[in-house]
């Protein structure tokens, strides 16, 4: 089958929550603000770097997965503990809310996954990485959890949350031209640097953010996995960035579950 073409636009009317027939690119949304999750209390913010029911004799024995990267300098393997302890604790410091549609008065959960969708395509399109993506996700999520966004403008902060993420991950990011040709000129160049600017503010340019990537590669590497684990996790975690309900959980979390699953089915 020949690829969507990617132009026209993105449908995302209250009663049919399905892209319209032609292919999709065109926009819906309004804002949102804050890097900070309201509803994380002290008690649950950080993991705590000890456990009672742990012993020095279970360290002892414990495999030490870092011992063939010790001379390798790009493992880092010095800082590799404090490094995921800082991760484990800003994961729970930098989440969206879980519960946030309940601010959202013209968007629903439905539109959400249609627009991440979408995204996936331009992502694919694009050539971008891994982590791209799943940066994107977290800065739209975070945006729109502080900010109402009506439909019309939902594309647009999509797109834009895609374009900010590639500044960060990507050494030659697409330009500001390729997004708006992607959503076929339903977006002028003026209002995607001003909705640029708008993120950027509400979120306090901390890009900086844990996602389920961060964790992948430590994770697979603790069991001992090869290539084919790594990607079969990367596409379980894929697939929880469209579903609304997933965000209760860390992205720490989210990875061992599905390094675990795929464990179970070798």
């Amino acid at each position: 089958a020949a690829p969507r073409r990617f132009g026209t636009s993105l449908s995302v009317n209250s009663n049919n929550i399905a892209p319209k027939a032609a292919p999709i690119g065109k926009a819906s949304a309004s804002l949102a603000s804050n890097a900070y999750a309201p509803h994380l209390t002290e008690k649950n913010r950080a993991e705590p770097t000890t456990r009672d029911n742990v012993t020095a004799s279970d360290i002892a024995g414990a495999l030490d997965i870092d011992h063939a990267d010790k001379y390798n300098e790009m493992a880092v393997t010095e800082y590799v503990e404090e490094i995921y302890g800082n991760l484990r604790k800003k994961e729970c410091e930098l989440a969206p809310s879980p519960t946030y549609m309940s601010i959202q008065e013209d968007i629903n959960e439905k539109m959400r996954g249609i627009l991440i969708d979408w995204l996936v395509e331009v992502h694919l399109k694009f050539k971008l990485r891994h982590e791209t993506l799943f940066l994107t996700v977290n800065i739209l999520d975070r945006y729109l959890a502080v900010q109402k966004v009506n439909r019309q403008r939902l594309q647009l902060v999509g797109v834009v949350s895609l374009m900010i993420a590639a500044k960060y991950e990507e050494i030659y990011p697409p330009e500001v031209r390729d997004y708006v040709y992607i959503c076929d000129n339903a977006y002028t160049r003026e209002q995607i640097v001003k909705m640029e600017q708008m993120i950027l503010q509400q979120l306090n340019f901390r890009l900086t953010v844990p996602t389920p990537r961060s964790f992948l590669k430590r994770f697979c590497k603790a069991a001992q996995g090869d290539s084919k684990l790594l990607l079969l996790v990367s596409y379980l975690l894929e697939l929880t960035l469209v579903d609304y309900s997933f965000l209760k959980h860390k992205p720490s979390l989210l990875c061992e579950i599905g390094r675990a699953s795929c464990r179970e089915r070798e």
